[in-house]
């Protein structure tokens, strides 16, 4: 019995990478997750650096974030205030940088469109986070006790 291969698209989606050696594109090992372009000496997932940056700014939240800060220059979109990039140069959680999506991931917006993200303070963030309308985000929640329970989980972990 034969496995069927799935043909490899450049650049790798991310949710693809941790089957790439094994399971789903066992060819892409040797060759750049961008490109595809085949793999030389010690390369193990890009063909230059270059390439491992783009790639990285296609799918990286971390890459994202930075780019959102650096556009809107620290400064929260919703008071003004200044924000600090890492938690730990302020003891002030109000003034940490947030990185929130205009359109909610659930709602259909996506997860790293730079169009979709916005920079908040905390202390905004957690303003917005309050009025979500969670029954309109989970409509297949059929228990509406369920919802009243995540909101709780989404305030803790903001």
């Amino acid at each position: 019995m034969e496995s069927e291969q799935a043909s490899v698209t450049y650049p790798i989606p991310p949710e693809h990478i941790k089957f790439t050696r094994r399971l789903i594109y066992p060819e892409a090992h040797k060759h750049c997750f961008y490109c595809g372009k085949e793999l030389k000496g010690r390369q193990r997932h890009y063909c230059s650096e270059d390439h491992g940056s783009k790639y990285h700014r296609l799918y990286d939240w971390v890459w994202a974030r930075k780019e959102i800060y650096k556009k809107y220059d620290g400064l929260c979109q919703k008071c003004g205030t200044s924000t600090f990039f890492n938690k730990h140069e302020t003891s002030n959680i109000d003034l940490w940088a947030e990185i929130d999506h205009i359109e909610a991931i659930a709602l259909g917006g996506d997860m790293l469109d730079r169009e979709n993200l916005t920079l908040y303070c905390h202390k905004c963030h957690k303003e917005k986070t309050k009025n979500v309308d969670y029954a309109k985000m989970y409509p297949k929640q059929k228990d509406p006790h369920a919802i009243k329970l995540i909101k709780p989980l989404l305030e803790f972990f903001t």
